[in-house]
């Protein structure tokens, strides 16, 4: 009899778990024969941009809508409309139906790129420490050196304000912020600590810096508001664009949320490394990527939401709509996309062998590829009847307990009480 309590009991907290406990179901996946290293996604979430041997545009849905050349580094306009991209020596603009606008030769090879929200500023880090200032055509506005002398500086993270007033750039050297005519503001040299990541407020008032030692909130006058000492190494971080929520993630697995006077306000502990983070503009929705190769969909008050599974590998990005009711996650060899909405079931996309296309960026053909060209047939999705969704799956776990409680308790009447004890 007590088993059989027991059982019961077990099935009704199977029942009782909330539904953000569970695995969530993602709108789309999609799975490239090439590897991607950066992910871009425009504030309405209207499209999808990923970078690396091939730069490829995804609708909203998750559709292929044109694949072009090799890109390690890119970044869209918040309203999707330009497209910056960086392969070596070379820097080029792209419109969104993927039409080269100019292409130029740097002065020497990229290793970070940021595009302003508007558009008009294009600013690019290389390998020996310059970040060099483009204009929305193309033209090199202006170079800063954040070396010193024989000091040499390794930028480690580039990022820009809404309208690229402020831009504020983190090496091995220090930490250093510049306007949109690529003169400096304000440097800090020496307290980066091994520098590893930046963020910067939508209007550039509040600049949040990480190291291997923790955090640092600075202002637009580089004054240091607070700082946050860390046990583990700081491996991303990300700031609400009003700039009243900091969150910082760090190889202790956990990610942690604090407030403008720097007061910690929560914490949340994935299953790995916190490799990026994504916040909607007012902070009630954050996507956590992690070494787990999860994905973690948070509320505002650190609450989980949902989980999303990655099959190929760790989920090395993230992105939000400013709004956060669309999001996308990457790994080195998939994208996934999620909604906050209700939907119809997932679908799943794979992506077709790679068409020949040249191995640096030029002007496309007049007609685009279609999506039907680059992608096979969708995976047909269950009908409603057949949806495992979690309610029928919680229901199924309830209906099973009480079955095997109720076959339990039957045995235990039919047997007489000298053979239950044998049984």
């Amino acid at each position: 009899m007590q088993r059989a309590i027991c059982i019961l009991c077990a099935a009704l907290l199977l029942a009782s778990l909330p539904a953000g406990a569970l695995a969530g179901s993602p709108l789309w996946r999609s799975t490239a024969p090439y590897d991607i290293t950066c992910l871009s996604f425009p504030a309405d979430g209207s499209y999808i941009l990923t970078g690396g041997e091939r730069i490829c545009l995804f609708a909203d849905d998750g559709a292929p809508l044109w694949r072009e050349g090799t890109a390690d580094l890119i970044a869209c306009s918040a309203d999707g409309g330009l497209i910056a991209g960086a392969e070596g020596l070379s820097l080029f603009l792209l419109s969104r139906e993927g039409d080269l606008i100019w292409r130029e030769e740097m002065p020497s090879i990229s290793a970070h790129l940021t595009l302003s929200g508007d558009g008009k500023q294009i600013i690019v880090g290389d390998r020996f420490g310059k970040v060099y200032f483009y204009d929305m055509d193309g033209n090199l506005n202006a170079t800063a050196d954040t070396n010193h002398r024989n000091a040499r500086s390794e930028i480690r993270a580039i990022a820009t304000s809404d309208l690229g007033e402020y831009t504020a750039v983190i090496s091995s050297r220090g930490l250093f912020c510049y306007k949109s005519d690529g003169r400096k503001a304000w440097a800090h040299e020496e307290l980066t600590d091994r520098g590893t990541a930046i963020a910067i407020s939508g209007s550039g008032d509040e600049i949040v810096a990480a190291s291997d030692a923790g955090i640092r909130l600075l202002d637009a006058k580089g004054k240091e508001v607070w700082s946050k000492r860390f046990y583990r190494p700081v491996t991303a971080v990300a700031i609400s664009g009003d700039g009243t929520r900091v969150f910082a993630g760090s190889q202790d697995n956990v990610m942690r949320c604090f407030d403008r006077a720097g007061e910690e306000i929560w914490t949340f502990e994935a299953g790995g490394w916190i490799r990026d983070i994504a916040v909607s503009r007012d902070a009630s929705r954050i996507l956590v990527g992690s070494m787990d190769r999860q994905a973690y969909l948070l509320d505002g008050a650190g609450d989980l939401l949902e989980t999303y599974t990655l099959e190929e590998s760790w989920a090395n990005h993230v992105a939000l709509s400013a709004d956060g009711t669309a999001g996308v996650v990457a790994s080195i060899r998939e994208v996934i996309g999620i909604s906050m909405v209700e939907t119809p079931a997932p679908m799943e996309t794979m992506a077709t062998a790679e068409t020949q296309t040249p191995d640096e960026v030029q002007a496309p053909p007049a007609e685009t590829e279609a999506p039907a060209e680059t992608t096979l047939p969708a995976e047909p999705t269950l009908p409603p009847e057949e949806d495992a969704s979690p309610y029928l799956l919680l229901l199924g776990f309830f209906a099973c307990g009480a079955v095997i409680s109720v076959g339990y308790l039957y045995r235990e009447r039919l047997y007489p009480p000298f053979m239950r004890r044998r049984i």
